[in-house]
C-alpha cells in the first residue's frame, strides 16, 4: 500500500498555508530562524541558498573573486498587511535605537534606512 502525502492547494491561499510552506522550506535548506511571530518570519540564509534565491550574480562573483567575508542575508517576510505594518515599525524603532547609540554623523542620519519586511501574498 502506497501512502500519498497531501499537498497544499496551489496557489497557497491563506497566510497560514504560506507560513507553513516557508517554515518547511527554510528548515529543509538549513536556514536559521531568527524571529517568529504571528504571520511573520525572519531567516538568516546560508550562502548557497542566498545565491539560489537572489538574482545577484555579479555581487557573488565579486565576493568570491575578492574572497570577501560578507554578512549573511536576513530574509524578513510578513504574510498579512497587519504583520507587515507591525514588524516594519518594530524594525524601524530597533534600527533607530542602534543607529543613535553609534553617534552618527549628519550624513549617516540623512541616508539612514531601516530594514523592512516583504509582504508574501502568494
Amino acid at each position: 500500500m502506497t501512502m500519498i502525502r497531501s499537498r497544499p492547494a496551489i496557489p497557497l491561499r491563506s497566510p497560514h498555508e504560506r507560513v507553513q510552506f516557508v517554515d518547511q522550506y527554510f528548515a529543509a535548506v538549513g536556514a536559521t530562524l531568527l524571529r517568529s511571530s504571528v504571520d511573520y518570519r525572519e531567516f538568516e540564509l546560508p550562502r548557497e541558498v542566498d545565491k539560489e534565491l537572489t538574482d545577484r550574480p555579479y555581487y557573488w562573483l565579486w565576493v568570491e573573486k575578492t574572497d570577501q567575508q560578507v554578512e549573511p542575508t536576513v530574509l524578513r517576510m510578513a504574510f498579512t498587511e497587519e504583520a507587515l505594518a507591525r514588524e516594519n515599525e518594530r524594525l524601524r524603532q530597533t534600527a533607530q535605537v542602534e543607529m543613535e547609540s553609534k553617534n552618527p554623523s549628519d550624513t549617516e542620519r540623512m541616508f539612514f534606512r531601516p530594514p523592512t519586511a516583504e509582504l508574501v501574498t502568494r
